[in-house]
């Protein structure tokens, strides 16, 4: 049953999470200024499921964008099960929990409930209403994966996973990492002598503190958002572009977004010493936004609403936040963004008819 709730799901555009676990999934859709969340829980093929252990799976989670802001989460948990009698005192005091009746294919939604979740209720009944069509929900499976780049083997070991794929990408993480414990050990040595400074570049000539400022970050959370977004994007970017096109791509919108920083330093004669990869970072998003375009709205479980709407809310929260350099997000986007435009381009492969075609 866990599947065909994953389909529907999916078929209603949220996207789920790798839980790693098989009997437990988290899925999401990003709204206006919010994210959708639910627990689907299979109840009965999990062993020992304790009510404490049932209350830990349905904890509240939080979100962090890449400016490190939290994202509020609206969640609902969803618990598989034949025994709907028992589940219904097991919910506790948890407000959005419904249960869906397995053995007669029906949503239970107990009093004292939500009566809805963002008009999932409704869509949720009439799926139950109808048998499952497994043949559809394989052809439709078959279709994405139609636009998504192929994954390495399973079995995978890291130093595999690090030297293949997105190679690239890989080692700007582990770089990045590297020079922060270095900072860590040196105290302000790397800062003075890495960060941006305006004065510094335009006066006395120091044009290498672009590309250094990109590897210095300014705490642990700061370096963990800038990384956590790029090993999930940047890995898919490298992998549809090629290494040196991503490679371009990273540096150039960096390049971009601290232009345009220090450009409106100058405007505005307030100058602030800066640090940070968040301008390449955003540049991975512009040139994934292209990407999704070139490849008819969707890369793998990303779309473009899901990124126009990610870097809105990134942007939101820079402004309403202090010590955040949103013009070299912006720049960064757009760098990224144009960049992509100029370089990437849909591999062709080979349908069964031999005749080449753009996937």
């Amino acid at each position: 049953m866990i599947e065909q709730i994953q389909y529907f799901l999916e078929d209603i555009q949220y996207t789920k999470l790798d839980t790693g676990q098989e009997h437990y999934g988290i899925f999401f859709r990003l709204e206006n200024n919010f994210i959708n969340a639910v627990h689907v829980i299979d109840c009965d093929r999990i062993e020992d499921l304790s009510q404490e252990r049932l209350q830990k799976m349905m904890r509240p989670i939080q979100w962090k964008v890449s400016s490190g802001a939290s994202v509020e989460v609206h969640m609902l948990s969803l618990l598989l099960t034949e025994h709907v009698a028992e589940f219904e005192k097991r919910l506790g005091d948890n407000m959005f929990g419904w249960i869906i009746d397995t053995a007669n294919r029906e949503l239970v939604v107990p009093e004292g409930r939500a009566q809805e979740f963002y008009g999932l209720r409704q869509k949720l009944v009439a799926f139950l209403a109808e048998p499952f069509d497994e043949e559809a929900y394989i052809r439709r499976r078959e279709q994405r994966k139609a636009f998504q780049p192929k994954e390495d083997a399973p079995g995978i070991s890291p130093v595999e996973w690090f030297l293949k794929g997105a190679f690239v990408n890989h080692m700007i993480v582990a770089v990045n990492i590297l020079v922060f414990f270095a900072c860590i050990l040196s105290g302000e040595v790397l800062y003075d002598q890495g960060a941006r400074v305006y004065e510094q570049i335009v006066q006395n000539g120091q044009w290498y503190r672009i590309l250094t400022s990109m590897f210095l970050h300014a705490d642990t959370s700061h370096l963990f958002s800038n990384m956590l977004w790029l090993v999930l994007l940047g890995d898919i970017v490298e992998r549809m572009s090629g290494r040196w096109k991503y490679l371009i791509l990273y540096f150039g919108a960096g390049i971009c977004g601290d232009l345009l920083s220090m450009y409106l330093e100058y405007s505005h004669q307030s100058f602030a010493s800066s640090v940070g990869a968040s301008g390449a970072v955003f540049g991975i998003e512009g040139a994934l936004l292209w990407i999704l375009i070139r490849n008819h709205g969707r890369v793998q479980s990303i779309t473009v609403p899901k990124i126009l709407f990610s870097v809105a809310l990134s942007l939101y929260y820079g402004y309403a936040s202090t010590n955040i350099d949103n013009a070299a997000h912006l720049g960064g986007f757009i760098g990224g963004f144009l960049l992509a435009v100029l370089l990437y381009r849909r591999k062709k492969e080979k349908d069964q008819e031999g005749i080449a075609h753009e996937n």
